[in-house]
């Protein structure tokens, strides 16, 4: 490879305990065929399995630069994330995880496409299959989404899977302080990005999302406390209309959830999150149910209360 060599595309992959999987990965991100130079950054956060050898038995061979980065401790998914976005040169720049991988040979190509010809969309992206338990199902996460959309429909809910999502590099220079106690990254990157442009969906479907036990979020217990979470860390870091969709979204999750875990231990705890970005609306809503649940706790609930809210 040219020393001089300048990619218009980088593929940002980060990648953990993935040996299964990082090779068909890798391969779907060099089948690739464009009349643009393209650059594979890999960020491999020190696995205990084999993901890095496999990763090392890939050469040039197909005009594609591969950065493999290995890294010697475990920086945890946000921390690696960053890093290996940093590592990235390209004008535009494509996620793929080390567990998904790509089924359409001219992906970036038509990608890129858009974007060239569309200036005022931030990002684009397309349906995926989904393989759970070795088998294909359809993507339903796109499935309502509009063909057109902004930052407004994405505050609602996620409705873009990381391996189809294609951007415009350096939209902004600095990651908020909060983005790295987030439960999930890549929808509050979305997020960030999405401040400075439309979205685009595609139509074709062009890569496969995969859901197994070693997924960092499609495995994960207590979905519902890691949406609180990531909102969480969201809320603050955009315009007062964006801000309040996410608060929205917050206490309708938060009354729920509370309600759903409401004789679990860390009782308090929880409560004290829900309240953090609820309204007076949502503290009378508490007290009503209080008022009306008979339960075992309904004492120590009332007690709890009167501290909290007199």
């Amino acid at each position: 490879m040219p020393s001089d060599f300048s990619p218009k595309l980088s593929v940002c992959m980060i990648t953990y305990n993935h040996a299964q999987y990082i090779e068909q990965a890798i391969e779907s991100v060099l089948a690739q065929t464009a009349n643009f130079s393209i650059e594979l950054v890999i960020g491999e956060d020190a696995s205990t399995d084999e993901t890095a050898t496999k990763i090392q038995q890939f050469k040039n061979a197909t005009g594609i630069r591969i950065k493999a980065r290995l890294n010697n401790t475990n920086l945890g998914m946000l921390a690696n994330f960053t890093k290996t976005l940093s590592e990235c040169d390209g004008t535009y720049i494509a996620l793929l995880e080390g567990d998904d991988f790509w089924t359409q040979p001219l992906k970036l190509q038509q990608q890129v496409d858009f974007l060239e010809s569309n200036p005022e969309f931030s990002m684009c992206y397309h349906p995926v299959q989904v393989l759970r338990n070795h088998k294909l199902e359809s993507d339903t996460l796109t499935l309502d989404a509009p063909e057109i959309s902004s930052i407004k429909d994405l505050a609602k809910g996620n409705f873009m899977h990381t391996c189809s999502v294609v951007f415009r590099a350096g939209l902004f220079v600095e990651f908020p302080a909060s983005f790295f106690s987030s439960s999930v990254g890549d929808y509050f990157f979305h997020m960030l990005n999405a401040r400075y442009g439309y979205i685009k969906r595609l139509s074709e479907n062009m890569a496969v999302y995969r859901i197994h036990e070693g997924g960092v979020w499609s495995s994960q217990d207590n979905v519902d406390l890691k949406i609180l979470n990531y909102l969480d860390a969201m809320i603050g870091c955009f315009d007062s209309e964006i801000n309040q969709l996410l608060r929205d979204r917050y206490q309708k999750i938060a009354y729920k959830s509370f309600y759903n875990r409401i004789h679990e231990e860390g009782f308090e705890e929880r409560l004290l999150k829900c309240m953090k970005h609820g309204s007076n609306n949502f503290s009378n809503e508490i007290k009503e149910l209080l008022r009306w649940d008979k339960k075992s706790h309904h004492s120590y609930f009332i007690r709890l209360f009167k501290k909290m809210f007199y």
